[in-house]
Formats: structure tokens, sequence, C-alpha cells
């Protein structure tokens, strides 16, 4: 802009020539369309964004849950192995009492055969 004590001249007006205008124009209606470009952009990418933190909510939701089965599979094989430890007790406990078993089938067939024989030798005529 001139300086206040000089006067205007052709090529420095206050006011855009049409060809200017009309640039000018041109120029604001594509900062407009990318204006608009951007907009479409930014809703998109919201959108986008909304559906990957209910993806992640998602996420955070299975990985509590797995979490939570996690801690009942460890409290089940815990109780397993105790199972496992019980029965390997058992296993000894059978053990000894099978052993108990033969020895008692053992001692009453001895047993029965003493009775018997004092039986016989009693009835024989023996006298004890």
């Amino acid at each position: 802009m001139p300086a206040p004590t000089e006067m205007p001249t052709k090529h420095s007006t206050p006011y855009p020539t049409w060809e200017q205008f009309q640039q000018m124009e041109k120029r604001q209606d594509a900062l407009e369309k990318r204006q608009d470009t951007t907009d479409r952009r930014l809703d998109s990418g919201a959108g986008e964004f909304a559906e990957i933190k209910k993806a992640q909510d998602t996420l955070r939701q299975q990985q509590a849950a797995h979490g939570q089965t996690v801690a009942e599979v460890r409290e089940i094989l815990a109780e397993l192995r105790e199972l496992v430890e019980s029965f390997g007790n058992l296993k000894g406990t059978i053990r000894v009492m099978r052993i108990a078993g033969d020895v008692i089938r053992w001692g009453c067939t001895l047993g029965a055969a003493a009775l018997g024989l004092w039986v016989a030798f009693r009835s024989l005529g023996g006298g004890l």
C-alpha cells in the first residue's frame, strides 16, 4: 500500500484486478476442496479409530477372561498333582496290603493244616 502522502498509481491500487480476483477465487475453491478432503479423511480416520478402540477393548476383556481361565487351570493342575500323588501313596498302601494278605493267607493255610493235623491226631487216639 502506498504511503499516505503519495497518490496511488495504476499498479498499486488497494483493490485487486479482475484477473487477481479470479485467481483468488480459484485458490479459495482449491483450499475449500482440500478442506473438504481433509474433513472427509479426518471423519473416516475417526471412524477407523473408534473401530480400533472397540477392538482394543474387546482384546482387553478377552485378556482378563484368559487370565481368569489360566488361574483356574493352574488350580486344577495343582489338584491333579495332589491326586496323582495320592494314587502313588495308595499304590504303596495296596502293595503293603497285598503282602499282608499273602502272609494272612499262608498263615491261615498253615493254621488250618495244623488244626487238621491236630484233629486227626486227636481222633486217632493221640493225646496232647
